[in-house]
């Protein structure tokens, strides 16, 4: 189990860089052309972080109770999005397109970061006192 929750962190992690990877990319046309395939490196960070926690999610939820589960999940998932895009958008009117997925980049990425470490930090003593 400890290897699908990191392998989610790692793709959490992915998806932050290619996102700050995107804020650097210059608003040119040649730089629209690598935006699109960096996006293809998104999706499959997506990838990396959704199919190692639905797994997770699939060994440890009661049968009975993983219909609920995924039902919040994807609330949760659905309700984000444009929260997100209103709080956003006003800002990247400010300050730029680009420097929004850097600043989320960067943000999520070292989020991310921490999260690991204290996930990792906690299984070690858990691991220790057993």
């Amino acid at each position: 189990m400890n290897r699908k929750i990191r392998t989610s962190f790692i793709g959490l992690f992915g998806i932050g860089i290619i996102s700050a990877v995107c804020g650097l990319i210059p608003p040119v046309f040649s730089g629209w052309l690598f935006f699109v395939g960096v996006c293809a490196g998104l999706g499959a960070f997506g990838n990396v972080h959704s199919i190692p926690l639905v797994a997770y999610m699939q060994e440890t939820i009661a049968p009975e109770k993983m219909g609920r589960a995924f039902s919040v999940l994807t609330l949760i998932s659905s309700v984000t999005m444009p929260v997100g895009l209103f709080i956003a958008s006003p800002i990247a009117e400010k300050v730029g397109v680009n420097f929004c997925f850097l600043a989320a980049g960067v943000c999520m990425s070292v989020i991310t970061v921490l999260v690991l470490v204290c996930y990792a930090v906690n299984e070690r003593k858990k691991n220790s006192k057993i």
